[in-house]
């Protein structure tokens, strides 16, 4: 009897710690947000706000990805972009949106999204207040849409950045670079 409360304590442990292992694709995620971190983007997963088109094309259900981007020296109006069709189309989701819309100028309208295929289809809106530019899209996904075979290599017990991990950093410097062109649009068209 003494045997199987043994066992059975053995098998309790170790369903305990296979349960804490975490998963490889969570994993993943989180090196690309801490990738984005080092390159000063903010990134933070969030309730998906009313006025952003979430998983299943449904507005505000769901879980997504906020990329913000702090610009220096800037200011805003507040104003919110729908990506449609690969361009920026405005929202109309604004605070004060009658008094906000009649000051606010079209600077990001129409403006293609220049970002890598794989990302700029997950994109899902630009929303620019005060000094950020922010970008919500699922990252998630796109870490999904990599190849999973080639993602790190162990040599000499030290991990090796692998081809998919560089994609990544690759595509968060082209994401950052289209943010502070988008800051730089809209400042000037105040």
């Amino acid at each position: 009897m003494g045997i199987w409360i043994g066992v059975a304590v053995v098998l309790f442990m170790l369903g305990c710690m296979m349960a804490l292992k975490p998963n490889v694709q969570e994993m993943r995620v989180d090196q690309m947000r801490m990738a984005a971190r080092r390159l000063n983007l903010h990134p933070k997963l969030i309730a998906c706000p009313s006025w952003v088109r979430g998983r299943n094309d449904e507005f505000g259900k769901g879980m997504i990805a906020q990329y913000s981007l702090n610009v220096k020296d800037q200011q805003f109006s507040e104003i919110c972009y729908q990506v449609e069709y690969g361009k920026l189309v405005i929202s109309g989701a604004l605070k004060d949106d009658n008094e906000q819309r009649a000051m606010v100028k079209k600077s990001l309208e129409g403006m293609s999204l220049e970002l890598p295929e794989g990302m700029a289809s997950l994109i899902k809106a630009v929303y620019l207040k005060d000094n950020a530019v922010v970008v919500f899209w699922h990252d998630e996904s796109y870490m999904q849409s990599l190849s999973t075979a080639n993602y790190a290599t162990q040599k000499s017990g030290a991990t090796q950045k692998s081809g998919a991990i560089q994609q990544v950093e690759q595509d968060l410097e082209i994401l950052k670079t289209q943010m502070q062109l988008w800051s730089q649009r809209a400042s000037d068209k105040r």
